[in-house]
């Protein structure tokens, strides 16, 4: 998620500001009202603040019209999206989310819950993870072996909230010197239920999802086909081994990993079409399951590579010079028929279930899968089964 702010000028309309009612979560705002009692502009986010003329003696008459205003449900009618995802801001509803987390740790009931990297960064060759209490180098961070390490230590049964926003993990580099960190607090992603509402902990935030709202995003992933054809499994060092690997073992695939172009008409430096291409069209983007800033990160990807492949024929062409000659397309300057081509997203799992994404993720996706299906492209979306015997944290459904 980003912080950010919108402001205009004059008198807007909120559409003008494209806010996606998808992805952002709205935490404060400021407008004109529709009666002048309340000044020319309201504005807040807990408390409201106006600025408008009145007597002292008319103050307990201003309130409470302030009052039954703030309990009128009619802004749902223009704006029905406002609250299906919003921050707790209650800290006693927060405090009684992290116990919760907490017992649920203990009992070892981590379905729905794994660490993750808080935000997408591209590591330095050499980088890797250290746990608090461990002196060790790891390639990946998870929740199983994070506990793994406490209760090596003797640190579990006294594990609490305090501890885990403490204690951080962090990015070292090829000497061992620190790179950047987060608390596992940051790192913990959650899906909770409580008193029959769901409850999401997103980099250190805890935010509730309105039931409608989780169901219709959940079936609107649903609908994205899976894949035709599988695509081999993982057994590689990481994702980059993986590709050149797929690529090298036949010859159905080009690897494009890595393989970036720079659009200077368009200040775009660094932009990776995909990861593995296909005689077929496949479009493929290829990660392993990590936490929803990766994944998120990800279908993202997809969208910008895509959107930049349907309109700007020079990227297609500098994209074309990168291809294998059994891979080239014969005019690639040409008008693009969007629909010939599947932009596939393939997901490196150990999991022997289906796909089970984080929410913020699945919001993602749903947006992608309609930006794709207006350009007229094809999406898929599937697991690459993870065969590396390494241990991986995942939803245990």
């Amino acid at each position: 998620m980003q912080n950010k702010q919108a402001q205009s000028v004059r008198d807007a309309n909120i559409d003008e500001f494209e806010f996606d009612v998808d992805q952002d979560v709205l935490r404060s705002i400021r407008g004109t009202p529709k009666s002048s009692v309340f000044g020319r502009h309201v504005s807040g986010r807990d408390c409201v603040h106006i600025s408008c003329q009145t007597e002292v003696s008319e103050l307990p008459s201003l309130l409470e019209k302030i009052f039954e205003e703030s309990q009128k449900s009619t802004y749902a009618e223009k704006f029905s999206w406002v609250g299906r995802m919003k921050e707790v801001r209650s800290s006693t509803q927060r405090d009684s989310l992290d116990d919760l987390l907490l017992e649920k740790i203990k009992d070892d009931n981590l379905g729905k819950m794994w660490i993750a990297p808080p935000e997408y960064t591209r590591w330095q060759d050499g980088s890797a993870f250290k746990y608090p209490l461990d002196k060790g180098r790891y390639e990946d961070i998870h929740l199983v072996k994070f506990l793994s390490v406490l209760k090596a230590k003797n640190k579990f049964a006294a594990l609490t909230v305090d501890s885990l926003k403490r204690w951080h993990i962090e990015v070292i580099d090829e000497d061992d010197n620190p790179q950047a960190e987060w608390s596992i607090y940051r790192c913990l992603y959650a899906e909770v239920e409580a008193n029959g509402s769901i409850f999401l902990l997103n980099n250190a935030l805890w935010y509730e999802i309105e039931s409608d709202f989780l169901k219709e995003v959940s079936e609107e992933v649903e609908t994205i086909q899976p894949l035709a054809n599988e695509l081999p499994a993982f057994n590689d060092a990481d994702e980059k081994a993986y590709n050149l690997r797929v690529a090298q073992d036949g010859a159905h695939f080009c690897c494009m990993d890595r393989q970036t172009v720079e659009l200077k008409k368009r200040g775009l430096t660094k932009i990776e079409f995909c990861d593995l291409y296909g005689l077929d069209k496949e479009i493929v983007h290829v990660k392993r399951y990590t936490g929803s800033s990766e994944l998120s990160h990800l279908f993202q990807q997809g969208i910008v590579s895509a959107e930049l492949f349907s309109h700007e024929p020079e990227f297609r062409k500098l994209v074309n010079d990168k291809l294998s000659e059994t891979h080239k397309m014969t005019d690639p300057e040409g008008k693009l028929d969007a629909t010939q081509y599947q932009v596939v997203y393939g997901i490196i799992s150990k999991s022997k279930n289906d796909l089970s994404l984080p929410f913020f993720s699945k919001v993602v996706l749903r947006n992608a899968k309609r930006r794709l299906s207006e350009l007229g492209y094809e999406i898929r979306i599937g697991k690459i089964a993870r065969t590396d015997g390494n241990v991986v944290d995942e939803p245990q459904e």
